[in-house]
């Protein structure tokens, strides 16, 4: 009997230590990936997003970040298409009381026919205090903004 709630207890550790770590969402809609930037804000979990499929956007997909946590963004290849009407996506950290140790990856995405008319990036918006973000092997085409603003920072290596 002293084996068998050993191993009963042993397994529901194992199990409570490899759910806190990280959460990943497949969306394959507009919805399903607002609901999954929504999550990932306040979830205290490093999260994962994977595109499953290329998507017409109408309304800003947004995310304000997780103090102490990643975001990874796998676009696995596919595109999100802004119809000239709307800014595809907005990151924005600067709401958090310190964001140095949130890091968020956007990897595999194309962002194309974007549009802001009263700010930056129409394709993709972020602003930081000292969020590392990191934009890996994405495509911008066809998006459009009135203002025009690049600040870039390059750590020494």
């Amino acid at each position: 009997m002293r084996r068998f709630v050993l191993c009963v207890m042993v397994i529901l550790a194992m199990g409570v230590f490899s759910v806190a770590g990280a959460a990943t969402f497949n969306v394959s809609t507009e919805g399903e990936f607002q609901t999954a930037l929504t999550q990932a804000k306040g979830n205290g979990e490093d999260d994962v997003i994977n595109v499953q499929n290329s998507m017409n956007i109408t309304s800003t997909l947004a995310y304000t970040g997780e103090q102490g946590h990643t975001l990874t963004i796998n676009g696995n290849g596919h595109s999100l298409d802004g119809g000239n009407t709307v800014r595809i996506m907005k990151i924005d950290t600067t709401g958090l009381s310190d964001d140095t140790n949130s890091d968020i990856t956007v990897r595999n995405l194309a962002f194309q026919n974007g549009k802001a008319e009263s700010d930056n990036g129409g394709g993709l918006y972020v602003k930081t205090k000292a969020a590392k973000v990191t934009l890996e092997n994405n495509a911008f085409s066809g998006n459009y903004a009135t203002g025009v603003l690049l600040i870039m920072a390059v750590a020494p290596m």
